[in-house]
C-alpha cells in the first residue's frame, strides 16, 4: 500500500512539474493554444467584472 501512495505522489508530482513547462516534456502544448486560452480566460473575466 505505501508504495501505490509513493508512485501516485511521484506521478503526480511529475505531471504538475510537466505542465509547468508547456514546451518542454512529455506533454506538449503549442504556442496556439496557449493564446487561445488567454483569449478565452481574458473574455471570461471581462464579461464577469461588468
Amino acid at each position: 500500500m505505501g508504495h501505490q501512495i509513493a508512485f501516485a505522489a511521484a506521478l503526480t508530482t511529475w505531471v504538475m512539474i510537466d505542465l509547468e513547462f508547456p514546451r518542454t516534456g512529455l506533454i506538449r502544448l503549442g504556442d496556439d493554444s496557449l493564446i487561445e486560452l488567454r483569449a478565452s480566460l481574458e473574455a471570461q473575466q471581462r464579461a464577469t467584472s461588468r
